[in-house]
């Protein structure tokens, strides 16, 4: 656990640098929401959610990692920043092939299934509009296989513009854990 705070903590000092140096989140890692690349991975601009964290059934301390459906691939998104470092009031939203598929806040995974081959992925912020050059975007590639379960870590820095949002892959013990620590996102679109 000290090596994940210190690494959490090694993180913040990034940020606060990028921030000292006045890279925003589209200097940073993110991408105009008008990009060909974030077309191709976010959905609408205009879709905003209405998320709250599922119910945990009395004595259960931990979520369940599920198995993913025959033929197809499981991943989550978890967002585990700001249980340690309460930056963020930020709900963001997950996209797949230019459709969302998901959102969630703080302290929150949810997950989404997708057929093998290669996805585009993005994250993104629903509910901060800064201009399209400054929003917080981050996008992922990745090569789904058939009966595996991948897990994707989520950040964002700030709850108004210029809003830093990260997304990256992280291994099968990690990926559980980050499941296991934050709660189920129940959502609905609102458009």
């Amino acid at each position: 656990m000290n090596e994940r705070i210190g690494r959490l903590a090694a993180a913040v000092g990034t940020l606060g640098m990028l921030g000292g140096l006045g890279v925003g989140a589209a200097g940073a890692q993110g991408l105009p929401q008008t990009s060909p690349a974030a077309r191709a991975a976010c959905g609408a601009s205009d879709v905003d959610f209405n998320v709250k964290a599922a119910k945990v059934p009395k004595g259960t301390a931990f979520a369940a990692v599920e198995a993913p459906p025959p033929g197809r691939a499981l991943v989550y998104v978890a967002e585990d920043y700001s249980a340690l470092f309460p930056l963020t009031s930020t709900g963001l939203r997950a996209g797949a092939d230019g459709q969302w598929v998901g959102a969630f806040k703080q302290g929150m995974h949810m997950s989404f299934v997708v057929d093998p081959g290669v996805h585009h992925v993005c994250l993104s912020s629903y509910d901060v509009r800064p201009d399209p050059e400054e929003h917080g975007i981050a996008l992922l590639r990745l090569d789904a296989v058939a009966g595996k379960t991948y897990y994707l870590r989520a950040r964002a820095v700030g709850d108004r513009a210029p809003l830093l949002v990260t997304l990256e892959a992280v291994d099968e013990d990690e990926g559980q854990f980050l499941v296991e620590m934050t709660r189920q996102a129940v959502w609905k679109a609102d458009q």
